[in-house]
Formats: C-alpha cells, sequence, structure tokens
C-alpha cells in the first residue's frame, strides 16, 4: 500500500512539474526544431554540414543489411554527401564527395523504378587507416537537386547486390544530437533592457509590499482588536469589495490618474498598495484574533497606547502571517500584465510581465526566446519562496502563552 503512495504521489509530482520541464527544455532548443513534430523532449538539433553556400542538415537512412548511413543532395544539385554513422556521431571515415569527384564514379548505366530513368553511381572510399570500404550503390531521384526517393543497392566483394531497397523521403529521419542552446538565454536578455525591467519590477513589488503590510495590518488591528460601532458591518462591507470585478473600476481609475497627471509613471501602480487589500485585511485579522488579549492587557497596564500595541507586540508575534501577505503581494505584483499595459508607455518604465509580452510575435517564431526569458523572470520567486518556507511552515506556534 505503502508503495502504491508513493508511485501515485510521484505521478502527480511528474504532472505537475512537466508544464516546467518543457518551459525549460524549450529554451534550450533552437528555433527550428520548436515547429518539428513530433516534440522533441530533450533539447537536441540537426546535424548540418558545412556545404558552400550554406549548411545542409543530414539524414539517415537504415539499408535492407542494416546497416547505417547518411546521404543528403546539395540545394543547388551539385553535391553528393555520403557518410558512416557511428551512433548518433558522425564517425571518423565521413566522405564528402563532389558529384563529379573522382571516387564518385558513374557507372554509365541507367535503371528504370517505377516507371522513372535514374542515373546509377558507385561511392568508394576509405575509412580509418586507409581501409578499403565500399559503402554502396546509391541513385538519387533527379528533380531540383532535393532528395526525394533515394535507391540502396548494397555492395558485396565489388558487385551491386540484385535487390534494392527504396527510401522515400518521408522516411528519411532527420540525425539530431543533444546540444542545449545556453545563448538563448543571453539573446533574449539583451535582445530587450530587461535589466531595466528587472529594476523597475524590483521597485514596485518592494514598495507595493511594505504598502501592503502596513496599511492592510493596521486596519486587519482595528477590526481584530478594537470596539467600536458596526465594526462587523463595516468589515462585510469591506468584504464585499472583493466581489467587484477589476474590469468595473479600470476606467474610472485611469481617468482619474491621468487627471492628476500620473499616466506613464510608476504611481499608479505603486499608491494604490498603500491603501489596504480586503483579501489582505481578512487574512490578518483572522490571524489576529488568535493572539491572546492578554498580551494587550498587560500592555495597556504598562502605558502602551493602540499603535504602540499595534507595533511593538501585534507585528511581531504575526511574522507568518505578514510572510504570506508579503508573498502575495509580490507575487501577484511580480507577474500583473494589465496594470502596466495600461498606465506605462514608455521603454524605460516597463516591467518584467510587460516585457515579456514582446516575445509573442506572430510573423517570427520566439518561443525558445519567450521560454527562456520566462524562466529567468521566475527566479527571483522561486529564491523567495525557499527563504522565506521555513517561516510559514514553522509559523505555528504563535506565542509562549496558550488559551
Amino acid at each position: 500500500m505503502r508503495t502504491f503512495t508513493y508511485v501515485l504521489v510521484g505521478l502527480i509530482c511528474a504532472l505537475f512539474i512537466f508544464p516546467f520541464y518543457w518551459m525549460i527544455n524549450s529554451s534550450l532548443q533552437g528555433k527550428e526544431v520548436l515547429s518539428e513534430y513530433p516534440p522533441s523532449f530533450v533539447p537536441r538539433t540537426s546535424v548540418k554540414l558545412d556545404a558552400p553556400g550554406a549548411p545542409l542538415p543530414v539524414f539517415k537512412l537504415f539499408t535492407s543489411s542494416g546497416v547505417e548511413l547518411l546521404a543528403q543532395v546539395g540545394a543547388s544539385g551539385g553535391d553528393l554527401y555520403f557518410l558512416r554513422l557511428d551512433g548518433d556521431r558522425l564517425s571518423e571515415s565521413a566522405y564528402v564527395e563532389p558529384k563529379n569527384g573522382d571516387r564518385l564514379r558513374p557507372t554509365g548505366e541507367t535503371a528504370t523504378f517505377r516507371d522513372r530513368k535514374l542515373t546509377v553511381v558507385e561511392l568508394k572510399g576509405e575509412a580509418g587507416a586507409g581501409r578499403a570500404v565500399d559503402l554502396g550503390a546509391l541513385i538519387v531521384s533527379e528533380g531540383g537537386g532535393q532528395v526525394e526517393e533515394v535507391l540502396i543497392w548494397p555492395v558485396r566483394d565489388g558487385q551491386i547486390e540484385t535487390s534494392a531497397l527504396l527510401v522515400p523521403r518521408s522516411e528519411l529521419s532527420t540525425v539530431k544530437r543533444f546540444a542545449p542552446r545556453w545563448g538563448n538565454y543571453g539573446e533574449a536578455l539583451t535582445r530587450l533592457p530587461f535589466v531595466i525591467f528587472f529594476r523597475n519590477s524590483f521597485l514596485i513589488c518592494g514598495l507595493s509590499v511594505v504598502g501592503q503590510l502596513l496599511s492592510s495590518s493596521l486596519v486587519a488591528y482595528g477590526f481584530a482588536r478594537i470596539h467600536f460601532r458596526g465594526r462587523n458591518v463595516w468589515f462585510v462591507i469591506l468584504l464585499a469589495t472583493m466581489m467587484i470585478p477589476a474590469q468595473v473600476t479600470m476606467i474610472p481609475m485611469f481617468i482619474g490618474f491621468k487627471a492628476i497627471g500620473w499616466i506613464d509613471s510608476l504611481l499608479p501602480l505603486i499608491v494604490p498598495q498603500f491603501f489596504a487589500g480586503a483579501f489582505n485585511v481578512f487574512l490578518l485579522r483572522q490571524f489576529f484574533l488568535g493572539i491572546p488579549r492578554e498580551l494587550d492587557e498587560a500592555a495597556e497596564i504598562d502605558g502602551c497606547s493602540s499603535l504602540g500595541i499595534w507595533w511593538r507586540i501585534i507585528l511581531p508575534l504575526s511574522k507568518p502571517a505578514l510572510i504570506v501577505v508579503g508573498m502575495f503581494t509580490f507575487v501577484w505584483m511580480w507577474k500583473d500584465l494589465l496594470g502596466p499595459l495600461i498606465y506605462i508607455d514608455s521603454l524605460d518604465k516597463r516591467t518584467v510581465a510587460l516585457g515579456l509580452e514582446f516575445f509573442r510575435n506572430p510573423h517570427e517564431v520566439n518561443e525558445h526566446l519567450l521560454m527562456a526569458a520566462s524562466i529567468t523572470s521566475l527566479v527571483p520567486v522561486a529564491l523567495l519562496f525557499f527563504l522565506v518556507q521555513k517561516y510559514i511552515v514553522g509559523g505555528i506556534a504563535l506565542t509562549g502563552l496558550k488559551r
């Protein structure tokens, strides 16, 4: 039973981790690999030959005798490349033969295959320490120099065997090798001024966390520890504001900020955070209610004011709740796209979330750069979580007193 539980939990964890792994895998892929099907689950790239004019991809062929070979025709039809494979790597015995070279020998014969007349050539070369190897006889379909069909006749004892194997283009497999492209990260972070974007995001998130912690904790303290007429009614009204969609207040807020000249600045993103959020007030109020009131009474006997109790007693005892509120605020402001998109126009004031949108171009494949920049943008959030998780987990013991 325990083994089944571990396997089930492991599968669930793998299911949740897979999207993150796919982001990392895509960030290390090349642009040309992302558009291929089926997709590659490891960062690999196609093996290409440095041919005159442009690099040419290498295709894998399987002969009837099980010999693994490579063949490729140049884009202009002028060159024929024929190599031997050693696993997924090119062996030392690599052949790059000109179409009319000395070792690419036309037999002077033609063959008719499926009502098509093709020229027969015989390829010979040397492998390793000068050992002569008959690689085979090759027929390449004529038609613009592109590999459409390859007919392989194995050579045995200098004789071309009569049994032939036709390999259509659809069965040619592109040879790939493991090659993570770490340069995608550098390209993604330098194509746009992400240093400025990170600076703006840290500034907005840092001030927003300070504003929410001060304002929300002060309002929550009033609802939790101070008795006044209509306290519960006002608290319900505060919670009711959570049901108002942000889209309803979006246009009025924009008009207001535009009237005071705050558009294209960071102020519309920072200043509202110094006015308590309903969810944070609710969370902190529930936490404050669990702190023994004997501490407040003892502080009042010593002459401490209500603000003094809030600052000297309640806040130090509420570190776990304050850290949770701070984390929620930081993550929310870090990933906020709509706010910066509405209020910010200048490039030097944009945030990381807004900078990532630049890679979503319908006219260009930028998924590898988008994933690389996205992985980089996740680092601050991940570090923050690992730094404060012990305070969250260990926040069960609030004080030394128990009810």
